[in-house]
């Protein structure tokens, strides 16, 4: 617009409801290695992450907003871990909020 190349870096991501069940998705991939899944998908309470060459592409999960935000923050800052730190049972979501925050500050101070 306006004769401007400006790069689009943003995260793609969607959402919708149906059936009162939550479906949140972020990042994008056409093909992955394999899917590693936290939750359970009867109860479609879940995380999946679309995997390839140990690096997360894309996430997709339902009724887990907060996590699924968490995570595409992660993303846009450059700080979402590898699919083996991911998929450790020791991993926790909520890990990567100072991760987040510090990146963010670092940001806002130009450094």
């Amino acid at each position: 617009m306006l004769n401007k190349n400006i790069a689009y870096d943003h995260i793609p991501f969607f959402w919708s409801w149906f059936f009162n069940k939550g479906l949140q998705y972020i990042g994008h991939t056409t093909s992955w290695d394999e899917i590693h899944v936290d939750g359970d998908l009867e109860k479609a309470t879940f995380i999946a992450y679309y995997i390839k060459n140990n690096w997360v592409l894309a996430v997709t999960g339902m009724n887990w907003i907060v996590d699924i935000t968490t995570l595409k923050e992660a993303m846009a800052n450059k700080v979402l871990p590898s699919a083996e730190e991911i998929k450790n049972p020791d991993f926790k979501i909520s890990s990567l909020l100072s991760k987040i925050n510090l990146k963010c500050n670092s940001c806002k101070r130009g450094g």
